[in-house]
């Protein structure tokens, strides 16, 4: 599934056949994942940030900024280098614990893009001590569901009540 080209780098191969590059997000990856968010419906924004109105520019920047063992970021680039075209992190939350997140643009869903990016935030989450992975996915996020099932780790699953701001 996927093959290390060169140090930190990891070449993934997609169900169709074509292939993506994985490696850490660096300072300069701010503009192209602030792109990568930008090519978000709002439904896609809402099911990644919870809010169809988050401060993208500050998530890219975020994401990018150093963060020595409080959150590895990946990305996942087009195979002409210019273009990111998936971001994946996991951030810690306690001790032994990350929470881990995903985007992958919408041409590449269902190619298998999340799933090895899930693989890569595993093995790198348990160099870094930890040992439990967690997500706050919306239950309306059927694919990324599905991601968890189908990745050989044991989701747990628990339903909150919806929180709704007053009208």
């Amino acid at each position: 599934m996927t093959t290390e080209p060169s140090a930190g780098a990891f070449d993934i191969a997609l169900r169709d056949g074509r292939s993506l590059t994985v490696r850490r997000a660096d300072p300069g990856d701010e503009r192209p994942l602030c792109a990568l968010y930008d090519r978000l419906d709002a439904t896609d924004r809402a099911l990644r940030f919870f809010s169809a109105g988050a401060d993208l520019r500050r998530m890219a920047r975020d994401a990018v900024c150093d963060a020595p063992g409080g959150r590895r970021d990946l990305v996942a680039v087009a195979p002409d280098g210019d273009e990111l075209v998936a971001h994946a992190c996991w951030v810690r939350s306690g001790p032994a614990t990350a929470e881990v997140a995903f985007v992958v643009d919408r041409a590449l869903r269902g190619e298998g893009v999340a799933t090895a990016l899930l693989a890569l935030l595993a093995h790198d989450a348990r160099t870094a001590g930890i040992d439990r992975l967690t997500a706050v996915v919306l239950s309306e996020n059927r694919p990324m569901l599905e991601v968890f099932r189908d990745s050989g780790f044991e989701p747990v699953l628990r339903a909150r009540a919806a929180v709704r701001s007053p009208a």
